[in-house]
């Protein structure tokens, strides 16, 4: 047995933060933090998460978002709240076997 979606069941933590409102000038500290996906093994825990784009590829261009603290990380500060704009993107989280999920 591994850590695969043939013995194991992951999904989207009932809840799930997918929009988070922020102002010009707001505190960029622990703007966003994101609830790990459920599993139904024990042995296979979350290693790591990272940023990615809406349509779930790599990100590309500036960063927007830095995790915090140690992986799998859940804690996001922004980079900036200077000026407006609206960041679109996703949760990659890594499982033991090279694993994924993307969050919705």
């Amino acid at each position: 047995m591994g850590c695969n979606s043939a013995f194991v069941t992951y999904a989207d933590h009932p809840d799930l933060v997918t929009s988070v409102a922020k102002s010009v000038g707001d505190a960029t500290a622990s703007a966003f933090t994101f609830n790990l996906p459920t599993y139904t093994q024990t042995y296979c825990s979350p290693q790591s998460t990272e940023l990615v784009q809406a349509d779930g590829s790599a990100w590309s261009g500036a960063a927007k978002l830095t995790g915090t603290g140690s992986e799998p990380q859940t804690v996001f500060n922004l980079v900036s709240t200077a000026g407006e704009e609206t960041i679109n993107f996703k949760v990659k989280t890594t499982f033991p076997g090279s694993f994924t999920q993307v969050s919705a």
